[in-house]
């Protein structure tokens, strides 16, 4: 999974890419993002060695276990910080799983096969 990534990065550093944004995932379940600063150092540093003046931007997992009791910020949220990227982002779906959504009708383009958007003119 790593190997991917880095790859990707590295593609997309020799066609010109600036930034890089990582999602780092828990290598027991891909599904879920890492909770682990171990794991988006493990990355970052495998980035850097291919890539060494890249931006890394790192996502930084949000949910209802951010913030403590106590009003602290919890280790979910400083995870991908304490990996030291140069700029990092916040995954707020968390947050909004309980937000009380409408209906909504069908994209305006339609879906593919493959589940990409389809555009047509």
């Amino acid at each position: 999974m790593i190997d991917d990534q880095v790859q990707s990065a590295y593609d997309a550093y020799n066609a010109g890419a600036s930034m890089i944004h990582i999602h780092r995932r828990n290598p027991e379940n891909p599904m879920e993002m890492s909770w682990k600063w171990e794991e988006f150092a493990e990355i970052n540093h495998a980035v850097r060695a291919k890539c060494p003046d890249v931006i890394i931007n790192n996502t930084c997992l949000c949910g209802r276990r951010v913030f403590l009791e106590e009003g602290r910020i919890g280790d979910m949220m400083l995870a991908s910080i304490k990996a030291r990227p140069e700029v990092a982002s916040i995954d707020i779906h968390c947050f909004c799983e309980d937000m009380p959504m409408k209906a909504r009708k069908a994209p305006l383009f339609g879906r593919d096969e493959d589940g990409l958007l389809s555009f047509t003119t």
